[in-house]
């Protein structure tokens, strides 16, 4: 039972006839892949697509002999997955019809693989055959579509195939118009609903008699519009474009090649005026278009794009492991990022450069000639200046923030082991006998693990703090020595520690009864206000239970006998941040106190969390604010915000719950679908929104996705680098709170 998730996107492939009375067999090659949950005109192209099926075979002869063939419908990733769904034979359209409207989009696009079995399961050898695929992508699993036509024309009695690209550009198209034209057949490219239905309707509907022709009325006179914009613009960037103009529902401002009958890029009209539109990425000769409807053009203006200006502002040479302060200027274009790598193209560390001027980078571990690289839109290196990288000591002076004239050691404090990559803001106070002021030792910044500088010698207090916590010690740095240091963590200030100690770990539990749920004390909160949960995992009557408990105080409550899921949320943070199970016995274990545990699971390539080999994960997602708790074996897609082509973002974050224990994963549920039908489960309410769970689960699948469904849990979306996604950890602008940070298997009991 292989279950596709709600956010996978989807290409139908739609029937094409040919113009004759004695039409061939036909299979319809459906596309089951990703991308057709993308949308043209508000409405999701899959849904365009599904209704001009039902329409297109309501208007087939009875007689006419069709099958449907699907690919990437069944499994992400896997090149194999092709089933022939359909048959080809007469009185086939409603079965068809139920198949396109039943099927969930998930996979890769092995089109021409699809296309060829649909060929041999049409003995296209032997008889006319015909196979027609419309699709909005291009082939993804390392096949020529190109020779696969010329393959089928020379080996086919009478075999054609069409293929109608819907919303592809024309450089996409030109990709697979081969495999028709090789066969005699056609390609017809459709931008729009409009313009698909146009193109199944000219070569589908050729049974019904011409009609008569109608006289076409006058043209009406085109509104007038203008566009004032300047004549010259850096590539990549942004340009502010003023206009005047009718301002219909889907009027569109375009950049484009003069020519080229699609634009590079576009924005509504409706989204303001002026409006700011990003500028393609090559330099060139362009004109900007207001159009109607998105379709006829009112007005242009000529537009030439530059190659962009750019710059970095940085020291020539730093210390291995050093801060290196970047000031750059540039295209500032989405992806585009600041690089410190090898000469031979290999990097190091790398930040995106949006919204962050001057962008701070942490020098290489090894000494050696490096340089900075500027990387436009995360493909192409626009600009590079060299950085050479020395030991520790043997730096400029100026790298430790001494004033001139200071005579200054190089100095190394190291964190605690688990806390490597929390973000500290660090700073260091002279006791007595040096000349720095106290503000000179302080971090601008916070940085992630450690801190690596100059001190004079002399007794310093060294501090590193982080969200909820501090790191503490009192150091002598002494000329000629390694002076490295560990600075150890500091729970509580002592007046922190003697306000919890009259507090007390807050009223005693209430005593017990025979038959009524067991008093439990949940403990291990140091100075955090902490939401708790009880999720019962045994079949407890028991509802899910939830309270706060001030800093530093437990959480009394009562638990019916059998095996929990506590799960404890702190003030502010984006995920959890103590969860663990514990066995509740009739006898009462009255005290438990919570472990850390692993905050976020794996991360893979293709983009989501898994939880593997950990008995508990903690799924943290600071881009959406999501967080909840992964058993093992399960796991999850990329969450994100979904959108329309209008730019409009839903208010929910929305991701699919996978089963990763078998061969291959398996969606189970989804927090926030685009479509649910009652037919495909239950779905019920979370603070993130409706989380949905497919039927006929096995009965373990259903325990996970409700024990999932009970954890969910929501924060503020942070803007954060997606290769930073998987550790929750961000480089710059610290979370406040230290649990949306915290690296895989610390724990503090």
């Amino acid at each position: 039972m292989i279950r596709l998730a709600a956010l996978a996107s989807v290409a139908l492939l739609l029937p094409l006839a040919p113009a004759n009375a004695e039409t061939p067999r036909t299979i319809i090659v459906m596309d089951g892949s990703g991308s057709m949950w993308g949308q043209i005109d508000g409405r999701a192209k899959l849904e365009i697509a599904r209704e001009t099926v039902a329409e297109v075979l309501g208007t087939m002869p009875a007689a006419q002999e069709l099958g449907l063939m699907a690919y990437g419908h069944r499994r992400k990733g896997d090149c194999s997955d092709i089933e022939l769904v359909v048959p080809p034979g007469p009185g086939t359209g409603p079965a068809i019809l139920k198949s396109v409207n039943s099927m969930r989009f998930m996979g890769k696009t092995p089109l021409s693989q699809s296309v060829k079995q649909a060929a041999e399961a049409l003995r296209f050898g032997e008889e006319a055959a015909t196979v027609v695929l419309v699709t909005d992508g291009l082939e993804t699993c390392e096949a020529d579509p190109c020779a696969l036509g010329r393959e089928l024309e020379a080996a086919g009695l009478n075999f054609t195939a069409h293929v109608i690209g819907f919303g592809l550009t024309q450089a996409e198209g030109a990709q697979v118009a081969c495999l028709a034209t090789e066969t005699g057949g056609r390609y017809i490219q459709a931008s729009d609903a409009g313009s698909l239905s146009a193109a199944l309707r000219e070569t589908i509907v050729a049974a019904a008699p011409e009609p008569e022709p109608v006289p076409e009325p006058e043209p009406a006179a085109l509104p007038e519009a203008t566009l004032d914009a300047p004549d010259r613009a850096e590539k990549g960037s942004e340009s502010v474009v003023g206009w005047t103009g009718p301002d219909g529902p889907l009027d569109t401002i375009q950049v484009a090649v003069p020519g080229e009958g699609a634009g590079r890029n576009f924005a509504y009209t409706k989204s303001g005026n002026p409006v700011t539109l990003r500028l393609p990425a090559e330099a060139g000769s362009y004109e900007l278009r207001y159009k109607l409807g998105d379709s006829v053009v009112l007005a242009t203006r000529p537009i030439e794009i530059v190659e962009a200006m750019v710059s970095l502002d940085a020291p020539d040479v730093v210390e291995v492991g050093a801060d290196v302060t970047i000031r750059w200027q540039g295209p500032d274009a989405p992806q585009d990022n600041i690089q410190i790598g090898t000469p031979d193209g290999y990097y190091t560390t790398y930040g995106y450069v949006s919204g962050v001027n001057p962008l701070v980078l942490t020098a290489p571990d090894e000494a050696g000639d490096y340089e900075l690289r500027y990387k436009f839109r995360d493909s192409e290196v626009i600009l590079t200046r060299p950085l050479k990288v020395v030991p520790l000591g043997e730096g400029p002076l100026d790298q430790g923030a001494a004033p001139m004239g200071a005579e200054f050691v190089p100095v190394a404090f190291d964190v605690p082991p688990g806390l490597e990559g929390v973000a500290l803001e660090w700073s260091a106070v002279p006791i007595e006998g040096t000349t720095f002021a106290v503000e000179a030792m302080a971090m601008p910044e916070a940085q992630t693990g450690g801190w690596q500088g100059r001190l004079e010698p002399g007794d310093w207090d060294v501090t590193a703090d982080g969200p909820g916590f501090r790191l503490f010690a009192r150091v002598q740095v002494v000329p000629e020595d390694e002076n490295r240091f560990v600075i150890p963590m500091v729970v509580q200030s002592p007046a922190e520690a003697a306000s919890f100690e009259s507090e007390g770990m807050g009223e005693d539990p209430p005593t017990n009864a025979p038959g009524d749920p067991v008093p439990i004390a949940i403990s291990g909160v140091y100075g955090f206000g902490v939401t708790w949960r009880a999720i019962p995992l045994s079949g407890q009557d028991s509802d899910v239970l939830g309270d706060v408990a001030g800093l530093g105080a437990a959480w009394n409550t009562r638990l019916d006998p059998g095996l929990w899921r506590i799960v404890g949320q702190a003030e502010g943070a984006v995920g959890a941040v103590y969860a663990g199970d514990i066995q509740v016995s009739a006898s009462g274990e009255t005290t438990i106190v919570m472990p850390h545990f692993m905050v976020n699971p794996d991360f893979p390539s293709e983009g989501g969390y898994r939880c593997n080999g950990k008995p508990i994960c903690g799924m943290t997602d600071l881009a959406t604010g999501l967080g909840m708790i992964l058993p093992d074996g399960y796991g999850t897609d990329m969450p994100l915000f979904a959108q329309t082509a209008a730019g409009v973002r839903a208010d929910a974050p929305m991701v699919s719950v996978l089963d990763i224990t078998g061969a291959t994963a398996e969606v189970i549920a989804v927090l926030n679908p685009l479509q649910w039908l009652e037919s495909n489960g239950t779905c019920v309410g979370t603070e993130a929104g409706q989380f949905c769970t497919f039927a006929g689960l096995t009965a373990a699948q259903a325990d996970g996705a409700r024990v999932i469904g009970t954890s969910i849990m929501t924060g503020t979306p942070r803007d954060t680098p997606q290769t930073l996604r998987d550790t929750g950890i961000l480089v710059t602008n610290p979370p406040e709170n230290l649990f949306d940070l915290l690296a895989p298997d610390w724990k503090r009991n």
